[in-house]
């Protein structure tokens, strides 16, 4: 994620943990190829986590494991925390218990972003006491995105914007709901495109983009990785690959 919000135009840091192998200084260059900066992760005794994939005829790609490995056991420190402050913006995903780290940031004058994947309830369990400015998540359907997105308003979100595949993203806040179609690429290999999305929405935001706007580069973001082979492709610019 770090390294697509790079890649998007914006300087980024990431926080997290790898392990002491292979794994782990394979990642450690490719963040600094892709100009992350590294100084907060922890490297710790142990294996780094490692995702393995397969991608489908149509370049659609599925997970066939995923094992965290030195990330499982991930938590930001008040020393991160106090980091984290300086920050304009502070993306999280797959960090357990951040309600406090939410408040804590949000109460400094960051802005804040989750990532929830499919899960609405984490939603309601990670931040009770202020909710985040976006509130990601992905849906197999409209359908379900409209579930998702009513019932995330509903546990006290602001803006919630669902990921939908090929069937575009949807966008949900107080003001009523719009859907943004997918943009043409040809596909090739379809990982990272939702990271792509959330990172590129980001940095439109960071812009002082418009909802449509932010809609609308998070979609073509999504269709440039699409296009090209791996979540970080040649670490090209979006702004330099064509879709």
């Amino acid at each position: 994620m770090a390294a697509l919000v790079a890649l998007a135009g914006q300087q980024s840091a990431y926080f997290g943990a790898i392990g002491d192998d292979e794994e782990g200084r394979f990642l450690i260059d490719a963040a600094k190829q892709a100009g992350v900066d590294i100084e907060r992760i922890r490297v710790v005794s142990g294996r780094t986590g490692v995702t393995t994939v397969e991608l489908d005829r149509r370049g659609e790609r599925s997970f066939v494991s995923e094992d965290y490995g030195a990330s499982l056991d991930y938590r930001v420190t008040e020393s991160d925390i106090e980091e984290l402050r300086d920050y304009d913006w502070v993306h999280i995903a797959r960090l357990p218990e951040c309600g406090p780290v939410v408040e804590n940031l949000v109460a400094a004058g960051v802005r804040v972003s989750i990532d929830f994947g499919t899960d609405c309830e984490a939603f309601e369990d990670s931040s009770p006491g202020v909710a985040p400015e976006v509130a990601f998540f992905s849906a197999r359907d409209r359908d379900q995105a409209e579930r998702i997105g009513t019932k995330a308003l509903a546990a006290g979100a602001t803006l919630v914007v669902v990921t939908i595949g090929e069937n575009g993203s949807l966008a949900f806040s107080a003001g009523g709901s719009r859907h943004e179609p997918t943009a043409a690429a040809e596909v090739v290999d379809t990982l990272g495109a939702g990271d792509a999305f959330i990172a590129a929405f980001i940095v439109a935001r960071l812009g002082e983009e418009s909802l449509d706007g932010s809609m609308r580069a998070a979609t073509l973001a999504a269709a440039a990785v699409c296009a090209r082979q791996g979540a970080w492709g040649e670490l090209k610019p979006f702004s330099e690959v064509k879709s």
